[in-house]
């Protein structure tokens, strides 16, 4: 049998439930933000009681090509939303 490799990448997007602010910028650092957060940020984390999820997600597959542009547009996403919001894109 000959070897095979597959690399895969995704853009995964998801939102706070109603797209309300909780992500503030000292949070967002978590790399696994959604999984079992919510919990440990409701528990840890005073004024976020409220915390929930949207239902439902956006991927996007992402060829190898196109990483780097996917990353720099992720780097640059607060920026961008300060100027449009979701909305109006």
């Amino acid at each position: 049998m000959a070897d095979a490799f597959t690399s895969l990448h995704y853009h995964v997007v998801f939102s706070t439930k109603g797209r309300e602010p909780w992500l503030r910028l000292d949070m967002q650092e978590l790399k696994r933000i959604k999984g079992g957060s919510s919990g440990w940020i409701k528990q840890n984390i005073s004024g976020c009681r409220g915390l929930g999820w949207q239902d439902g997600y956006g991927a996007f597959t992402v060829s190898k090509s196109q990483d780097a542009q996917v990353k720099a547009y992720i780097s640059k996403q607060r920026q961008h939303h300060r100027k449009k919001n979701f909305q109006e894109e």
